[in-house]
C-alpha cells in the first residue's frame, strides 16, 4: 500500500486515521508532518465541527472563482422561506425577480411622476429656474411651433444697424432713396416747400379704409378751445391770422369786419341777391359823404327826371316811388306847400282883448312848434299905443295868458291891409298857441299861414 500523506493536505481540522499496507502501528504526528506520506486505499476523514473547507474541484472540474460563468461553478439553491437578501449578479437571458429590486440607471429611461401621465414637468435641476447654457446647443423642432428666444443673432452683410440710424426712442429708421431722406418734423414745426417728401402711389383698384382714433393736429388747427359754441359743433373760418366775422342778421357789417374772400369760377354765373348795400364815399365810389368837397373826376350816378308838360299824376297810388318831374325847360316842378301847412283866419271881429286864433293855431302838442311864414292884417281904425294896433302873440292857457311872447305887430293907417311873407319862418315856442290883440275899437281882420314841425 502506498504511503498516506496528511501533512500538507487541503483537509484542515480533520482527524485522519491511516493504516499502511505493511502492517505495523500508525505513524506518529512528527512523522506525518516531516514528509508527505503516500496513501493508498480507502481513507476515512472525519471533519471536525465548524471547520472551514476549501473545495478545489467539483465533479472532477476545478471550481471557478469570481463572477465567471464556468461550468464548474458551484450552484446554490436558496430556500423558499429564506429571508430576503440583495443579489449582485450579471443576468444571462431573462431573469424573474420577486420582491424589492434596487436598479442602477443605464441607457434611456422613461419616467412618470407618481404613477400618473407625464403631464407635469419634473424639476431636474436648479429648482425649476432658468439655467444658463454655454457652448453650442442643437435643437430639433419636431412637431408644432418651436419657441425661440435669441438675445443676439448675427446680421447679414450690409444690414441696417443702430450705427446707420438716427436716435429717436430705442428704434429709428430713415426713409431714404439713396439721395434724399424724407423729412420728419416735430408737431410744432410747419412743413416747408423745401422739405423732401415721401411720394406714395395708391392703386386705383383699391379703396383704402382709414380709421383714426387720434391724429396730431398742425399748429393753429381748429380745436374745441378755438371755437365758439353753437349747438354741439362749431367751426371758425380762419387763415391762421384772421377769423372771418359772423354776425347776427340784425347786426350790420362794419368796415373793420374780417371778411371771407371767395373766388368764383369764370365758368359759372352765380345768382346774387343783394338786399342792402353801403356804398363807399371815395372819389371812385358811387356814394359821397355829407359835406365832402367835390373834385374833378369824381364818380357818381346822375339823377334822371321825367319831362311833364302838363301837371298829371305819375304814380298809381299814394306812397309809391316816383320820378322827378320837369317842364320842357328842365325846370323841376316843386311845391312850396309844407305837408303840415296851416292857415288861421280871424273873421271881422270887434274884440279889443287878447283872443286865441284857435283851429290849426292851437297848441300842436309836445315836441311840436308852429312856424309862421306869412301874416295878413287889417283894421277899420288904428292906434299907436301898445296893443292898439294889430299884434300877434304866443303863450299857453287858452288865450296866451301864460308865457306870453310878442311875435309880430304892424302900425298902419285905418282901413289899410298889411301883408308880410317871411323868408325865415317865425318859430313859436314848443306846444304853444297863437293869439291876437287890437284894443282900438273897430273891425279887425287877420290871416296867419305856416306849418307845424318839430
Amino acid at each position: 500500500m502506498s504511503p498516506v500523506s496528511t501533512g500538507p493536505s487541503k483537509i484542515r481540522g480533520a482527524y485522519v486515521s491511516a493504516t499502511t499496507s505493511g502492517g505495523g502501528g500508525g505513524l506518529t504526528d512528527a512523522q506525518l508532518r516531516a514528509t508527505p506520506v503516500p496513501v493508498s486505499g480507502t481513507v476515512t476523514a472525519t471533519i471536525a465541527a465548524n471547520s472551514s473547507v476549501n473545495l478545489a474541484q467539483v465533479a472532477g472540474v476545478a471550481t471557478a472563482t469570481g463572477n465567471g460563468t464556468n461550468t464548474g461553478a458551484v450552484r446554490v439553491a436558496i430556500a423558499s422561506d429564506n429571508t430576503a437578501f440583495s443579489v449582485n449578479a450579471t443576468p444571462v437571458g431573462t431573469t424573474t425577480v420577486s420582491g424589492t429590486v434596487t436598479a442602477n440607471q443605464g441607457g434611456t429611461w422613461t419616467v412618470q411622476p407618481g404613477n400618473t401621465a407625464n403631464t407635469t414637468a419634473w424639476k431636474v435641476d436648479g429648482s425649476a429656474v432658468t439655467q444658463p447654457v454655454s457652448g453650442t446647443v442643437t435643437a430639433n423642432a419636431g412637431t408644432g411651433t418651436l419657441a425661440v428666444s435669441a438675445a443676439s443673432l448675427p446680421l447679414p452683410t450690409g444690414a441696417a444697424t443702430s450705427a446707420n440710424q438716427t436716435t429717436l426712442g430705442s428704434h429709428t429708421t430713415k426713409v431714404n432713396d439713396g439721395t434724399n431722406t424724407a423729412a420728419v418734423k416735430a408737431a410744432s414745426t410747419a412743413a416747408a416747400a423745401t422739405d423732401p417728401a415721401l411720394v406714395v402711389a395708391v392703386s386705383p383698384n383699391n379703396t383704402i379704409p382709414i380709421s383714426a382714433a387720434s391724429l396730431p393736429l398742425p399748429t393753429g388747427a381748429a380745436t374745441s378751445s378755438n371755437q365758439t359754441t353753437l349747438g354741439s359743433h362749431t367751426t371758425k373760418l380762419n387763415d391762421g391770422t384772421n377769423t372771418a366775422a359772423v354776425k347776427a342778421a340784425s347786426t350790420a357789417a362794419a368796415a373793420t369786419d374780417p371778411a371771407l374772400v371767395v373766388a368764383i369760377s369764370p365758368n359759372n354765373t352765380p345768382n346774387v341777391a343783394v338786399t342792402s348795400q353801403v356804398p363807399g364815399t371815395g372819389a371812385t365810389n358811387l356814394g359821397k359823404g355829407e359835406d365832402n368837397a367835390s373834385a374833378s373826376g369824381d364818380t357818381g350816378v346822375g339823377i334822371l327826371g321825367v319831362r311833364k308838360d302838363t301837371n298829371a299824376t305819375l304814380t298809381s297810388a299814394d306812397g309809391d316811388y316816383t320820378n322827378l318831374a320837369a317842364d320842357n325847360y328842365g325846370v323841376l316842378s316843386v311845391s312850396h306847400r309844407h305837408p303840415n301847412a296851416i292857415r288861421c283866419t280871424v273873421t271881422v271881429s270887434t274884440a279889443t282883448a287878447i283872443t286865441a286864433f284857435g283851429g290849426s293855431c292851437a297848441a300842436p302838442g309836445a315836441g311840436l312848434s308852429i312856424y309862421i311864414t306869412g301874416i295878413l292884417a287889417g283894421a277899420s281904425a288904428s292906434g299907436l299905443a301898445a296893443d292898439a294896433f294889430s299884434t300877434v302873440k304866443s303863450g299857453t292857457g287858452g288865450t296866451c295868458g301864460t308865457g306870453t311872447a310878442v311875435l309880430w305887430g304892424a302900425i298902419s293907417a285905418a282901413a289899410n291891409i298889411t301883408v308880410e311873407e317871411f323868408q325865415t319862418p317865425i318859430k313859436v315856442a314848443a306846444n304853444s298857441e297863437i293869439c291876437w290883440i287890437n284894443s282900438t275899437a273897430g273891425s279887425k281882420f287877420l290871416v296867419v299861414t305856416g306849418f307845424i314841425a318839430p
